[in-house]
C-alpha cells in the first residue's frame, strides 16, 4: 500500500482497487443504482452480477439485465425499475378486455408474424383514444417495437407489466374458448398428484362419460407435468383393473411413470381418442395425430398427440414434446 498526501500535509494510505474492478460507487447503471438505493437488492446480488457479466465476455450488456438473472433476485422488480426508469408507464391486464384486443390484431396479421409477437413475449391488451395499447415485461428491448412493428402500422402506446400477467393473456387467448368454464383458468397439477388438488369428480354427468372441463384439467394437467419433468414423451394404455398406466419414455425405453386411478380408463382413453380425432380446421377428420400448442413456463410448447388403436391390441395414446 501506498501513501497519498493531503493538501494540509497529512496522509492517509490508499485502499487498491479489488482484483475484480467491482467498484460499488462507480456504477453507471442507473436501474442497478435506483435497486440499490431502495434496497431491492444487495451489493452482493450486484457484485454477482458483474462477475457473471465479466465472466461471460460481454461488457456491453446492460448490468441490470445480468442482475435479472443473478438467483435469489427477483426478476420482475428490476424489469419494473429498469421500465420507470426509461420512462415507461405500467399498468394491469385485464383477461377479457386483453384477449379481445388480441384477437383483434390477430385477423388483420399472417400467423408467422402473430407468432413472433407472442414468442416476443408482448401483447395488445387495450385499447384508448384510438390507440392500441402492447404491454411486455421487458419495454426496453428493440425486438419489442420491431415485433409490434411488423403487426401493427398505427399509432400505438408500450407500456409495462409483469411476465406472468403476459403469460396469462397468451394462455387464455390461444385456449379454444369452450375448452374451460372459465378461459383464463389453468390447471397445473399433473393427472398423478393429489386429487383433491386438481380434481373435482364430474357428478353431474353420465358415469361413461367425461365433461369437457375436467378432461381438459387433466389433460392440461399432463402436459405441463411432462414440461416440468423435461419428459418428451408418453403412453396411457389400460390396465386389467380398468385403470390408465401412464408410461413415460426414458434413454429410449418407456418406464412406468403412474397409474391414473380417479377415471376408470375406457372413459378416459374414450375422452383422448375423441379429442385427437376431432374434426378441426388445420386437420382432416382421418387424421390420427393431433397437433396443439401450449405457452408453459414462458415458453410456447408443441405437443402431438397420437392414437395407435390395432387389431387384436390394447387402444394407446401417446403425447409427444415435438418443438
Amino acid at each position: 500500500m501506498t501513501a497519498s498526501s493531503y493538501s494540509n500535509g497529512s496522509s492517509a494510505v490508499a485502499v487498491p482497487p479489488l482484483q475484480d474492478g467491482f467498484v460499488p460507487t462507480e456504477l453507471h447503471d442507473r436501474v442497478v443504482i435506483m435497486l440499490l438505493f431502495d434496497q431491492v437488492v444487495s451489493e452482493a446480488d450486484v457484485r454477482a452480477a458483474w462477475t457473471k457479466r465479466r465472466q461471460s465476455g460481454d461488457a456491453r450488456r446492460a448490468l441490470w439485465r445480468v442482475l435479472a438473472s443473478v438467483e435469489g433476485v427477483a426478476a420482475d422488480a428490476v424489469f419494473a425499475e429498469a421500465a420507470r426508469v426509461y420512462g415507461f408507464n405500467s399498468m394491469r391486464l385485464d383477461t377479457n378486455t386483453a384477449v379481445r384486443q388480441m384477437r383483434h390484431v390477430r385477423k388483420q396479421t399472417d400467423l408467422q408474424r402473430w407468432l413472433a409477437l407472442l414468442n416476443t413475449a408482448v401483447v395488445p391488451v387495450a385499447k384508448t383514444e384510438g390507440r392500441m395499447i402492447f404491454a411486455t415485461h421487458d419495454p426496453t428491448r428493440p425486438a419489442v417495437r420491431k415485433a409490434i412493428g411488423k403487426v401493427w402500422a398505427k399509432p400505438y402506446d408500450l407500456r409495462y407489466t409483469n411476465r406472468a400477467a403476459v403469460v396469462s393473456v397468451i394462455n387464455a387467448a390461444t385456449q379454444r374458448r369452450q375448452a374451460y368454464a372459465r378461459p383464463a383458468e389453468r390447471f397445473t397439477a399433473p393427472w398423478g398428484s393429489d386429487p383433491t388438488l386438481a380434481y373435482a369428480s364430474p357428478s353431474a354427468t353420465a358415469p361413461d362419460t367425461l365433461d369437457r372441463p375436467t378432461f381438459m384439467r387433466l389433460l392440461e394437467g399432463a402436459l405441463v407435468g411432462m414440461v416440468q419433468k423435461g419428459i418428451a414423451l408418453v403412453c396411457l394404455v389400460p390396465n386389467a383393473g380398468d385403470d390408465t398406466e401412464v408410461f413415460l419414455q426414458e434413454d429410449g425405453r418407456l418406464r412406468p411413470w403412474y397409474t391414473e386411478q380417479r377415471v376408470p380408463a375406457q372413459v378416459l382413453l374414450a375422452a383422448l381418442k375423441s379429442y385427437i380425432l376431432e374434426v378441426s380446421n388445420e386437420q382432416p377428420q382421418a387424421s390420427r395425430t393431433r397437433t396443439i400448442q401450449r405457452w408453459i413456463d414462458g415458453a410456447r410448447i408443441s405437443f402431438a398427440m397420437d392414437w395407435l388403436a390395432e387389431p387384436e391390441r390394447l387402444p394407446c395414446a401417446c403425447i409427444r414434446v415435438v418443438s
